[in-house]
């Protein structure tokens, strides 16, 4: 008798935050179908869509009552419809309602990606100001505002960034330094082959030096840099 009114429940019987979730996610699913995640959305109000503006209300009425599971992981929740509705939600959260950053930072990815395919690093430049392509100046501006926004990230392990999405961010920026940005990859190598030979050469600077040696190495982590390919 348990067994079957709880599965009457879990089936018929779900509550109206957890329909209108499920519904919102039918939405999105239907909309954006297999368009890539930089060009997809969740609901939002001002949409000349009345169905949409619906839902964007629905969306912002669940939001408020899962505020308490901020920060907890999804095991940790006990109600069992609650550990649901989180669920879904922050898998729309991942899948449909990225930032406008981590957006244009897929877009400079992609980019390129497409402009310079399977060449050789030297050959790979990022997007620059200047540039006479008129999107390749806007993807500049894209990535000098990201840099600013990261900046604060600059030291430190990816691992150690616990905002989920600034740690995606600032893991596709580094990665993109790594394959696209060769100046840097060759100065900052050299910076640390100079400071190398200072610290090996001068035993009364090797204290001052094997700091310096480990800055540029932070310096390295940061960028992405390859230390393997550069020795």
């Amino acid at each position: 008798l348990v067994e079957i009114i709880r599965k009457l429940d879990e089936e018929y019987g779900i509550g109206d935050s957890l329909k209108n979730a499920l519904e919102i996610k039918e939405w999105c699913e239907k909309t954006y179908g297999d368009k890539k995640i930089r060009d997809r959305k969740l609901p939002k109000h001002g949409a000349e869509d009345e169905y949409e503006n619906s839902l964007a209300t629905k969306l912002g009425t669940i939001r408020s009552k899962i505020k308490k599971y901020n920060g907890k992981a999804i095991e940790e929740i006990e109600e069992k419809e609650d550990r649901k509705l989180v669920e879904i939600i922050r898998k729309l959260d991942e899948e449909y309602g990225i930032g406008d950053s981590l957006k244009n930072a897929l877009e400079i990815k992609e980019w390129c990606e497409k402009t310079y395919g399977d060449k050789k690093i030297r050959d790979r430049k990022l997007p620059k100001h200047g540039a006479e392509d008129e999107y390749e100046n806007s993807l500049a501006t894209k990535l000098g505002t990201i840099r600013k926004k990261i900046k604060k990230y600059e030291g430190r392990a990816i691992e150690e960034i616990e905002e989920k999405e600034d740690k995606k961010l600032v893991e596709i920026i580094r990665k993109l330094d790594e394959e696209y940005n060769y100046k840097k990859r060759k100065l900052v190598s050299k910076e640390i082959a100079q400071a190398t030979i200072s610290s090996l050469t001068d035993i009364e600077m090797s204290d001052r030096e094997d700091k310096a040696l480990k800055e540029l190495v932070e310096k390295t982590r940061e960028g992405g840099i390859n230390l393997d390919e550069q020795s």
